[in-house]
């Protein structure tokens, strides 16, 4: 399945009814001048210069009850948690 999220973020509508392209949620993204076609990760957001020889298949932010957060990376079977 190929997605594109080339319609930006939605919040007017319920997302049960978000048109192709339509994000529900948008955060570290942004749209480049010139390549609307696309979202584009925000500069300097990156906390995985590369998560193993898998595909990255999901990423997450871990917040914990002591206040502490990591973000984590699905790579084939495996999670990969990102340097401090």
């Amino acid at each position: 399945m190929n997605e594109p999220f080339n319609q930006g973020l939605v919040t007017a509508r319920d997302r049960a009814v978000l048109a192709p392209g339509e994000l529900q949620e948008a955060t570290g993204i942004e749209y480049a001048v010139g390549d609307t076609s696309r979202a584009w990760k925000l500069r300097g957001r990156s906390a995985f210069g590369a998560a193993g020889s898998a595909a990255v298949k999901g990423v997450a932010v871990c917040n914990f009850d002591d206040g502490t957060s990591s973000v984590v990376a699905l790579t084939g079977s495996s999670l990969v948690k990102a340097a401090s």
